[in-house]
């Protein structure tokens, strides 16, 4: 089966582990740097860098945007919009309880038709 003695046998078998470990730690640290150079190797191709070039202009419109959408939206929000510390637990309460509030006709609705 093979030439090797007992000894040297179960010191090959002994290591596998640690080689398994360092062989993944190795491909591990290679994948990060692949993913470190995918900007660099992108800025080189040319249909890759006039869309790179156009982003700034993209997140500038969408910045704006936002913003713009925010300042329509957000006055309606109340506390939310206007306040720096917030209670989040008293405005799930009061939100909990005002949509039980909006229920609650519904249900009357329900209870006098099966009055009827």
């Amino acid at each position: 089966f093979t030439s090797l003695d007992g000894p040297s046998l179960a010191v090959c078998f002994t290591c596998f582990p640690l080689f398994s470990y360092w062989s993944i730690m190795a491909t591990e640290s290679g994948m990060v740097d692949i993913k470190d150079l995918r900007p660099y190797v992108m800025r080189m191709i040319p249909s890759a860098r006039r869309r790179l070039a156009a982003l700034p202009a993209t997140r500038k419109a969408l910045r704006s945007d936002l913003r713009a959408m925010i300042k329509k939206i957000g006055p309606s929000l109340g506390d939310i919009y206007y306040e720096k510390d917030l209670n989040w637990q008293k405005i799930q309460m009061e939100t909990k309880r005002m949509s039980m509030e909006e229920l609650d006709p519904a249900q009357k609705d329900e209870a006098a038709k099966k009055e009827e």
